[in-house]
């Protein structure tokens, strides 16, 4: 296991949910995830454990957030006001440093960052160097 991802998205975003969800399982993260979310990335064939909402009792996902249990949240907003579930799952997650993604193409470029960072070791680089940029050995233009 190499984390656990917490996904629970709106109805219309699922496809793209499946897709974040395929790349971080090959990851090794364990995915969780509520129970419309977990449904739709059982049927692309990626194991994903049902996780209670906040209304339907302990343990729920904050209880997960909160003993340390989620290494990355990607949760859509639904919903208006401050109760929403979502609401309360993004502020459990930020207020310990868990990273909480809110779009799904976020989800996707973060699960792609993860990857590419698992590919290999980082390369420290000039902004020069990334955008093809010599120096040149001439002389600064006077300004008159």
């Amino acid at each position: 296991n190499q984390g656990r991802a917490f996904i629970t998205v709106a109805d219309g975003d699922k496809p793209a949910a499946t897709g974040v969800a395929t790349i971080l399982h090959d990851l090794g993260f364990q995915i969780i995830a509520t129970r419309g979310t977990a449904r739709a990335i059982r049927k692309m064939g990626i194991p994903a454990e049902t996780i209670t909402k906040i209304g339907e009792g302990s343990p729920h996902v904050v209880d997960w957030i909160e003993r340390g249990e989620v290494d990355i949240v990607i949760n859509t907003p639904i919903g208006t006001g401050a109760r929403t579930d979502g609401y309360e799952i993004r502020s459990a997650a930020i207020a310990r440093g868990i990273p909480c993604i809110t779009t799904m193409a976020g989800g996707m470029a973060a699960a792609r960052a993860i990857a590419a960072a698992r590919r290999s070791e980082p390369e420290v680089l000039s902004l020069q160097e990334i955008h093809g940029i010599r120096r040149a050995s001439r002389k600064p233009t006077e300004v008159a």
